[in-house]
């Protein structure tokens, strides 16, 4: 690594300190100097007159390490000044897993789903474990032999990371090595026990918490009872819970609906306890002050709680955008769309189809399951232009068709139509987000996965999902349209802030002795620069990344550097 100096930028250093002029000496992968005028010399001289200089970000909420092994340069973090990423949340992290439960793991890594077809995305693939890593290796040059946090992260190193990997350790995770294939039920006390002493097992090796997607399976079966044992161990190892909480329930007794202030209080109730919480992705369904007062009550208690919000009003993770995906198992059984087509001239395929598309575990199609999803389908290319910007609702009120009865006509007239798919947000929901960052302990999170400027996730197209623009610009989005009211307490909202919760050490403050995780930004320049239809675009404004000293991004291009680090809580690797 070179010997640096960054000259004349103005710099937010993330205590929420007034902004103020230095120049900043980095030696190495440290900070050494912050001072009016540096004389030294340097092997590399940044002038950032002009310019804001600040630590990298800290995203947390991410799910980058789920494909941490196809994307290891993560130019979408990088790109937009992430520098942190903590993994393992929503309850599924890439270890631990066991050759028994292998597929229910591996599947995450949507890599998978090319090799060999998923009908539904908790269908296990129909090969044997070996052959899968063969398959694995062949298609992609990765070995995901790995069953432990030591073999995953000997794995990551041996092609070197862009970004730093603070990993958390899923609870669905716990719950399948303990109870395998039969994890979809309530665990047994005894079970519990396993899962307490696993549980501890890696957080003694210096993973920093663990968390829950209780929305999702096999999380949704745990009783409040078996997460709260589970996250009282966190307190022998100052570990935090990331909670995506139990807001949905139709997994479990079938009844869809929204119930995050429910879920919200659940885990407060949990930090009670003494237990670090940090809950994840707050939404803005609900009023944001009703949320805030929830947090109020704990810390007034003195309790030690935050959340984080996706910095957007259309959610995170993944999106896709041909419609054929969300017929995705009748696409897999015909075999392409032509034929799928074929099929839909014959009446009772037609019949059989309709009584699968709301009966079986394929939600997308039941719009029982999933109220509203009338409006959140937009057709945005179509043949027959009497599609185009309408939504389900529109065409179903426009020609008296059922739900489903809409798909098959809409896909026998065109099997490429695209689509934008979600919700359309209120008139007030990005002044509700705005209203969920506009607090002391609120932190922008991506919620999203890594991924470079090619990405795609599982198949290709018309199957194939992108990862969400957030993976792309959440960052540079939260501090043009959502950033509060001075612009120190944002960046302290995206570095010192998460670098405290999560005690990710030497990171998130630019001080001396520091870890030189660093973005220089043009704050005249910083856009976003989305695209729905396309959202693998880097944003604007960003002119350099360094990440563990070394100069990532220089002059808003990747430089190719991989200086990335695991952080785990006692060292780093």
């Amino acid at each position: 690594m070179k010997n640096i100096i960054i000259r004349n930028g103005t710099i937010i250093d993330g205590t929420k300190r007034a902004a103020f002029t230095r120049d900043i000496q980095i030696a190495g992968d440290t900070i050494v100097k912050i001072a009016e005028h540096i004389e030294a010399a340097a092997e590399m001289e940044i002038d950032a007159q002009g310019k804001i200089v600040c630590p990298g970000f800290i995203d947390p909420h991410s799910h980058a390490d789920m494909d941490l092994l196809f994307a290891p340069e993560n130019k979408a973090n990088i790109m937009q000044g992430v520098t942190t990423f903590v993994g393992g949340n929503c309850g599924d992290s890439p270890v631990p897993v066991s050759r028994e439960n292998w597929d229910m793991a591996t599947q995450h890594f949507g890599k998978l789903k090319s090799i060999r077809p998923l009908y539904y995305d908790q269908t296990p693939p129909s090969m044997d474990r070996e052959t899968a890593i063969r398959e694995y290796r062949e298609a992609y040059g990765v070995d995901v032999s790995f069953e432990t946090f030591p073999e995953y992260f000997q794995e990551i190193r041996k092609s070197g990371i862009s970004c730093n990997y603070y990993p958390l350790v899923g609870h669905n995770n716990l719950r399948k090595m303990v109870m395998d294939k039969d994890c979809n039920r309530r665990a047994t006390p005894e079970e519990v026990e396993q899962m307490k002493g696993l549980l501890r097992e890696i957080l003694a090796s210096g993973i920093g918490g663990m968390s829950t997607g209780l929305d999702y399976l096999p999380g949704t079966f745990a009783s409040k009872e078996e997460v709260r044992e589970l996250a009282e161990q966190l307190k022998d190892f100052d570990g935090i819970y990331a909670s995506h909480v139990r807001s949905r329930t139709m997994f479990v007794d079938g009844k869809p609906g929204f119930h995050q202030e429910r879920g919200i209080a659940e885990a407060l109730d949990i930090s009670r306890q003494g237990v670090r919480v940090n809950v994840s992705h707050v939404l803005h369904e609900e009023h944001p002050r009703k949320i805030q007062e929830l947090f109020d009550q704990a810390l007034a208690e003195g309790v030690d709680v935050s959340y984080d919000v996706i910095a957007n009003v259309t959610g995170g993770g993944a999106i896709f955008s041909h419609l054929m995906y969300l017929l995705r198992p009748w696409y897999l059984a015909a075999g392409s769309p032509e034929q799928l087509v074929r099929n839909l001239e014959d009446p009772d395929y037609v019949k059989m189809m309709k009584r699968e598309m709301t009966d079986s575990r394929w939600y997308f199609t039941n719009e029982k399951a999933l109220p509203g999803v009338e409006e959140a389908i937009l057709i945005t290319q179509h043949q027959d232009s009497r599609y185009v910007g309408k939504n389900f609702q529109q065409i179903m009120e426009e020609t008296g068709m059922s739900y489903q009865d809409t798909f098959i006509a809409v896909i026998r007239a065109d099997p490429m139509t695209k689509i934008k798919y979600g919700r359309p947000p209120q008139e007030d929901a990005k002044l509700a987000v705005r209203e969920l960052f506009d607090y002391d302990h609120a932190i922008p999170c991506s919620d999203s996965f890594a991924a470079n400027e090619d990405s795609e996730l599982g198949f290709a197209p018309p199957l194939g999902m992108t990862a969400h623009n957030n993976a792309y610009t959440y960052a540079v989005r939260y501090l043009k349209d959502y950033r509060r009211s001075s612009l120190e307490d944002s960046i302290y909202a995206m570095t010192g802030l998460p670098a405290q919760r999560f005690r990710i050490s030497r990171r998130g403050v630019l001080q001396e002795g520091n870890f030189a995780d660093i973005v220089i930004l043009d704050l005249g320049k910083l856009d976003p620069n989305e695209d729905v239809s396309e959202p693998r675009r880097f944003p604007k404004g960003i002119d350099y990344v360094l990440v563990n000293g070394a100069v990532t991004v220089e002059k808003g291009q990747f430089t190719g550097a991989r200086s990335g680090r695991v952080l785990l809580r006692d060292r780093e690797i």
